[in-house]
C-alpha cells in the first residue's frame, strides 16, 4: 500500500499511453458495433519495474515529517524532482531505470 500511495506522484506513461489505445479502440468497436468490445477484466501487473521497498525496513518507527520527499525519493527511489518531463517516470520506477 505504501509503494501504490508514493508512485501515485508520478505517472508511467508507457502504460497512460496503451491504456488510452485500448480504450479508444474500445469505444470505436462499441460506437460502430462492427465488433464486439471485451467484456472482460484487464488485469496488467508490472510490480517488478518498481523500485525495491520494504515498509519494515524502510519506514523507521520514529516521527517522520515528509517520508515521500526525505527518504522515498533520494534513498529507494533514488531520483529527486528536476522540472524534467519525465520526473513523473522517475517517481515511478527509479533513476537507475529511466
Amino acid at each position: 500500500m505504501h509503494l501504490f500511495a508514493f508512485t501515485a506522484r508520478g505517472v508511467l506513461n508507457p502504460l497512460a499511453a496503451f491504456f488510452g489505445g485500448f480504450v479508444a479502440q474500445e469505444a470505436v468497436k462499441a460506437i460502430t458495433n462492427k465488433f464486439a468490445p471485451v467484456k472482460q477484466v484487464f488485469y496488467y501487473d508490472a510490480i517488478e519495474i518498481a523500485p525495491e521497498f520494504d515498509p519494515s525496513k524502510h519506514i523507521a518507527t520514529g516521527e517522520q515529517k515528509n517520508f515521500f520527499d526525505d527518504v522515498y525519493l533520494p534513498t529507494i527511489a533514488k531520483t529527486k524532482e528536476t522540472g524534467n518531463r519525465s520526473d513523473g517516470l522517475r517517481i515511478c520506477i527509479g533513476d537507475d531505470l529511466v
